[in-house]
């Protein structure tokens, strides 16, 4: 037997396995890493983060992914490149973590790798009605498991793809495995570049149901205007621009009258469809920068709310995480905006390592692959997600 398959087949029989979760997501801030310990599998599944850091990208780096990230034309010489370069340069990474935290190589069970989502194209956002719902995320995980030594899960979007989803959101199966409510409909927003939410039953219901659905952009539109009006700035910290900026209620009105937004849910998007055209469009040359800003905060807050609010019941928890829960002026419109009908908590309340989750799910992932045949969640049937990658 292939030693690696070997030693993959013990890695199943044991009481524990540590995995190591990787996330890169729209915002090209850099990748998270984590080290997750897990027992069991399923519902019964247990989870214990080790080590958490997010190893960030320098600006070469993130200019080298924009080559390809979220166009519809580009080289196919480029693509092809970065493909590898990127597993590459997720591998260093990867290594650097483990050799940080000072972790064995051998202790180490899998590697979870999500890689880099350049093109997310459903169904809905693209005219071809002979193509399916379709995503590409690139970083050739061959290259991550021969350079790190260690079997690599990865592409885990493409299973869920062909079983009849849209490849998003896969944070569903991390929130019901690992943090629905005894009591209480809980709903996780993820506030990334993209927005999304996952609304759980309470554990105790009768009949549990789940729902998730990206909202529409989260950090994304925000991020955007910062960085074409102050170019030494990737993001409004804590949205202190937004504050010292005036609402525009006709450029807000336009704005959530966009297609997407009156789509039934569940649905899925991506920066493709939200980035600087769409506001670009709308306001014009002359504009006041912080009013920019302050607006497009609002029209995240605004989505966010209208997704809740048509969604949960009222007497829902509400947590939010993400890079959009260190914004405080948009939590502040969010609260606002919901006023005392639901029940807020902090991703710590409930044990949620907030700028960790998503690389969570995937070591969840890929325990899921190693150990069990999946779970069924709404209308999707069980299965398990991600290809391996032996590292010999």
């Amino acid at each position: 037997m292939n030693p690696a398959l070997a030693r993959l087949w013990r890695s199943t029989q044991k009481e524990k396995r540590n995995i190591i979760g990787t996330m890169s997501g729209t915002s090209l801030d850099g990748l998270d890493l984590v080290l997750c310990s897990f027992e069991q599998y399923g519902y019964d599944t247990k989870c214990d983060c080790l080590h958490y850091e997010t190893m960030p990208y320098s600006e070469e780096e993130k200019n080298i992914i924009r080559q390809v990230y979220a166009q519809t034309q580009i080289s196919l010489q480029a693509l092809t490149c970065i493909h590898a370069w990127l597993g590459d340069m997720m591998a260093e990474k990867i290594v650097a973590f483990i050799q940080k935290h000072k972790i064995e190589v051998s202790e180490i069970d899998a590697i979870a790798h999500h890689g880099q989502t350049i093109f997310h194209a459903p169904k809905h956002l693209h005219p071809k009605d002979i193509f399916p719902n379709a995503t590409l995320q690139i970083g050739e995980a061959d290259r991550i498991a021969y350079k790190t030594g260690i079997v690599t899960v990865s592409d885990f979007r493409q299973k869920h793809i062909a079983a009849g989803g849209e490849g998003a959101p896969l944070v569903v199966y991390g929130d019901q495995l690992l943090y629905a409510s005894e009591s209480l409909h809980r709903v996780l927003v993820n506030i990334g570049g993209i927005a999304n939410f996952t609304l759980l039953s309470p554990k105790k219901a009768v009949q549990s149901t789940v729902l998730a659905s990206d909202i529409g952009a989260g950090n994304c539109l925000i991020d955007s205007a910062v960085r074409a009006f102050f170019p030494d700035m990737q993001w409004d910290e804590g949205g202190a621009l937004a504050q010292q900026g005036t609402l525009q209620p006709t450029w807000l009105e336009q704005w959530l009258k966009d297609d997407f937004l009156q789509l039934p849910y569940p649905k899925t998007t991506g920066t493709e469809y939200f980035n600087a055209n769409f506001w670009q469009i709308v306001v014009n040359n002359e504009a006041n920068p912080l009013d920019v800003i302050c607006t497009l905060t609002h029209f995240t807050a605004e989505c966010i709310a209208k997704a809740i609010v048509m969604n949960a019941p009222v007497g829902a928890e509400v947590v939010i995480t993400g890079g959009g829960a260190r914004n405080t002026f948009l939590g502040g419109l969010l609260q606002k905006k919901l006023g005392n009908a639901y029940y807020w908590r902090t991703a710590e309340e409930i044990g949620i390592l907030s700028d960790a989750k998503e690389a969570i799910l995937f070591a969840l992932l890929a325990n899921e692959t190693l150990m069990h045949q999946g779970i069924a969640l709404g209308n999707m049937p069980a299965f398990t997600m991600g290809k391996i990658s032996l590292p010999i």
